[in-house]
């Protein structure tokens, strides 16, 4: 999956975009290239997938320079 965080979703207020993938369980892993950062974790949950996505992307967004 490749997720730009300066787009829509982000209101364009993100910078570079997240490679990575979340799985059907909550699970996810991404790199953060533009801080050379990974986020890896897992939500706990199955109810809604869009819970991992939506993290990465405020964790991406919450690094500051």
């Amino acid at each position: 999956m490749k997720i730009p965080l300066d787009g829509l979703a982000t209101l364009f207020m993100g910078k570079g975009e997240l490679i990575g993938h979340s799985g059907s369980t909550g699970s996810l892993a991404f790199y953060y290239p533009e801080k050379d950062m990974f986020f890896i974790g897992d939500v706990n949950q199955m109810e809604n997938p869009a819970i991992p996505v939506r993290l990465a992307m405020r964790l991406a967004m919450s690094m500051k320079s």
